[in-house]
């Protein structure tokens, strides 16, 4: 009987999830034709190139301690929870340095053909959005961990309803420049990260939060960071190269 239940309820979780990401990717699709048409074919190109360097960098910033909570113990989840959150903020201020002090460097060799001096008009927004990323990965763990799937899947709908509608609607109002495009994806991402902040934990029992803790429970899953994330940026990398070569190649 017990087993029952549990298949029961692990298919009803599977399908919520399942559901959410297909209504999504709908969204996605609905809109495309719109964006397509409202936007400059540069605008899509340089917002499509910022958030693919933000989505890689954002699975080095998350050290992946997204997985590592999905299978601690309610402590411990509890306490990684915020040391990943702080991680995730610690990273991207290191992107921010990172860039701030080497652009001239790094710039000449983005394989974006407009040249250096138009994309760094939106160069700032990428630490933003690799914080906001990496934390909705480590957000969307936790609430894995809970249990929450509905949840998780409202906050899937609530990013791309979010992203796409604020996308269409700049569109038409004839805001058609890589900024709209990706400050409609930061608008997505912030809500999507709401959504998931807010729900109560399963026991609420008070949590003794020190620095030395989750110095502690960050270093006890140090394999994530070391092993898991440098795979993710691989895998996703690979994934999105003809994205990031294609300007270079045949621009």
């Amino acid at each position: 009987m017990e087993k029952a239940i549990s298949k029961e309820g692990i298919i009803k979780s599977a399908s919520k999830l399942a559901s959410a990401s297909f209504l999504a990717q709908l969204i996605s699709l609905a809109a495309l034709p719109i964006i397509s048409r409202a936007y400059s074919k540069e605008g899509i190109g340089i917002a499509g190139f910022v958030m693919t360097l933000s989505t890689l960098l954002s699975f080095l910033a998350s050290g992946s301690y997204g997985q590592a909570i999905v299978i601690s113990r309610q402590y411990v989840a509890r306490l990684l929870l915020p040391a990943s959150l702080c991680y995730c903020f610690i990273c991207s201020l290191v992107v921010a340095f990172f860039m701030l002090i080497f652009k001239e460097f790094i710039a000449p060799s983005l394989p974006i053909s407009s040249g250096f001096s138009h994309v760094a008009t939106y160069w700032y927004w990428i630490p933003f959005l690799v914080f906001f990323l990496s934390a909705y990965m480590v957000l969307s763990g936790y609430a894995n961990h809970q249990k929450k799937y509905g949840r998780l899947a409202f906050s899937v709908l609530c990013q791309s309803g979010t992203t796409n509608g604020i996308k269409v609607g700049l569109g038409l109002y004839g805001a058609s420049s890589a900024t709209a495009l990706i400050a409609a994806s930061t608008a997505g991402g912030l809500l999507g990260i709401y959504a998931l902040s807010c729900f109560k934990p399963k026991h609420s029992s008070r949590l003794h939060l020190t620095p030395k803790r989750m110095r502690l429970a960050l270093t006890y899953n140090k394999d994530f960071p070391l092993y898991s994330s440098p795979m993710m940026l691989v895998n996703s990398l690979a994934a999105t190269l003809l994205i990031v070569a294609l300007p270079r190649w045949y621009g």
